[in-house]
């Protein structure tokens, strides 16, 4: 086959590390060609060096959601598009806001905000951001019935939900779960349970709602005086600025890191640390599974659907109950490892990155198969 893989419009976030992860593992996939368009955010995450002749790429700078810029990117990837003939275009995650033409259309989504609308998440937004939020939802969907004809969602209930959301037809959309990039596999095992004194948890997230970093300091008021600990967040100096200020020494930036980083920063915690309020998936749980970290997170639905056993859940806006279960962990060793036990389990029905890759080329085949035979 002859692919387009569309990175162009993932500049934050979580899509950015899905797409480095699936373009890595699809190098060893010869048999077809590709044509890759990189956003700046992607290009600065691979090495091209790596790659083999069968790999083109085409840096986009702009990304096509970008409303002023919108029609000459598009321009630009009709142009691309043409001079190489693909059999099928893959967006890693959409909206992508471009149409390809003539060329089936395979989009990932992940945006939980747009079919969860009674999420709590919204409880938390003033009336003037709801409404935007809401606003934005409805644009998205108009944008992806426009610009895609199949979908893969990382859940049977995301997928459910978000046919009846936007009426897409169930044999148009694919399932294929989320997982921790292969890079992973290569590490050797972390400590049982640390020996320092601090107790050092992680939240690797980008700035978010949804993410809940603001509760943080409300939990570190609770904390102090209680319990020896740290907070390490990934956020850029601005936004950890904002929010926390000089206040909290306790908690911990670092600042945005590469993918390949992450695994270093999961090794010096005792735990990762999620209080977000909605997620279709989230990679920090399958990671701090094979990374042999205790997961610290919110008693919701879609938590509970992907971790089952192998989380110590807390209410994410209930500032007391998540120090308590923060000091729960820190000061008992059995439910410590009985957690990193059920993690390893759990982690082995997720696909690897490597199978991952090849779930959604044997949906590009299928499409295409299909679309020649009409």
């Amino acid at each position: 086959m002859r692919i387009v893989v569309n990175c162009s419009n993932l500049v934050i976030g979580g899509g950015i590390q899905v797409a480095i992860s699936f373009l890595n593992e699809i190098r060893s996939h010869k048999e077809n060609r590709y044509l890759i368009f990189l956003s700046k955010q992607v290009e600065e995450q691979i090495k091209r060096n790596s790659f083999s002749d069968n790999f083109e790429f085409k840096t986009i700078a702009f990304s096509p959601s970008r409303i002023r810029t919108r029609a000459t990117i598009a321009n630009i990837l009709d142009e691309e598009c043409l001079r190489f003939n693909p059999d099928i275009v893959i967006s890693v995650f959409g909206p992508s806001y471009w149409k390809p033409r003539s060329v089936p259309h395979l989009c990932g989504f992940a945006d939980g905000w747009c079919y969860n609308e009674d999420s709590i998440t919204y409880s938390q937004l003033g009336f003037l951001a709801r409404v935007k939020r809401l606003l934005l939802n409805r644009y998205k969907g108009v944008w992806l019935k426009k610009t895609a004809q199949y979908f893969f969602l990382e859940t049977e209930v995301a997928k459910t939900r978000f046919a009846s959301r936007y009426s897409i037809p169930m044999d148009n959309i694919s399932v294929v779960s989320n997982t921790y990039q292969s890079f992973y596999n290569d590490l050797g095992p972390s400590s049982t349970m640390k020996e320092e004194e601090t107790f050092r948890l992680v939240m690797i997230a980008a700035f978010y709602p949804n993410k809940n970093h603001k509760i943080i300091k409300e939990v570190v008021k609770y904390l102090r005086g209680r319990l020896n600990f740290e907070f390490t967040v990934t956020l850029p100096k601005q936004i950890y600025s904002r929010i926390y200020g000089s206040d909290f020494p306790e908690i911990v930036n670092i600042g945005p890191i590469p993918s390949k980083k992450c695994p270093e920063i999961y090794a010096t915690s005792d735990a990762m640390f999620l209080p977000t309020l909605l997620e279709t998936f989230s990679a920090n749980y399958p990671e701090a599974m094979i990374m042999r970290k205790p997961i610290l997170t919110s008693d919701l639905d879609f938590a509970h659907d992907i971790c089952q056993d192998a989380a110590l859940y807390f209410d994410p806006l209930d500032a007391k109950d998540i120090a308590e279960k923060i000091m729960k962990l820190a000061s008992d060793n059995n439910l410590y490892r009985e957690l990193q036990i059920n993690g390893l389990r759990r982690v082995k029905n997720f696909p690897s990155a490597v199978e991952r890759a090849k779930l959604i080329l044997n949906i590009c085949e299928k499409i295409v198969k299909q679309n020649n035979n009409v």
